[in-house]
């Protein structure tokens, strides 16, 4: 199987929240956009929004420090996860939102379990909205790639993100098969 995500093809009908942070400002500079790329258009949240950040925005900061806070507050990223998926459901297209992946132990910058907390809040803000697929690639991650996850850190090797990938390729597959 290509494990790509490309190889899903996804049709006009089908947005996949994966996502990136920079997406909510996008959102809100251009709603527009949602419309125009909804086919293809990708988003990942969450691993980047729990890290923490020093003073003078020093990034991956000790999460210990009393100067340290978190990139995106889990408040404000619950109105971010709902602001996304409020807009990407407007455009009519199918919704998927991905799980973040987990954070293993002595990882810099970010606290074991606070993935977790991430995807919980999440949840609840795509079953109050109603309609969103899930993929849960905690889950799968934790299951099936842990032995790929490079040590004390968020990212994959080149095999664990070609796992991770494919497992999206199939959720996305799935969704595809769907009304």
């Amino acid at each position: 199987m290509n494990s790509r995500f490309s190889a899903a093809k996804p049709s006009r009908s089908l947005c996949v929240i994966i996502a990136f942070w920079r997406g909510v400002s996008t959102l809100r500079e251009n709603p527009n956009k949602i419309r125009r790329f909804r086919s293809r258009f990708l988003v990942r949240f969450g691993l980047h929004d729990l890290k923490y950040m020093g003073t003078d925005g020093k990034n991956l900061a000790d999460p210990k420090q009393s100067t340290s806070h978190q990139q995106v507050p889990l408040a404000q990223y619950v109105n971010n996860m709902r602001t996304i998926a409020t807009r990407l459901k407007q455009t009519g297209a199918k919704v998927i939102w991905c799980q973040t992946t987990p954070v293993p132990e002595g990882s810099a910058g970010r606290v074991v379990g606070d993935a977790v907390k991430y995807n919980e809040a999440a949840a609840d803000v795509m079953s109050e909205l109603g309609g969103i697929a899930t993929d849960d690639l905690y889950d799968f991650s934790l299951a099936n790639v842990t032995s790929e996850q490079r040590p004390a850190n968020v990212h994959y090797t080149p095999e664990g993100s070609k796992l991770l990938a494919g497992h999206v390729v199939e959720c996305i597959r799935e969704a595809l098969k769907t009304k």
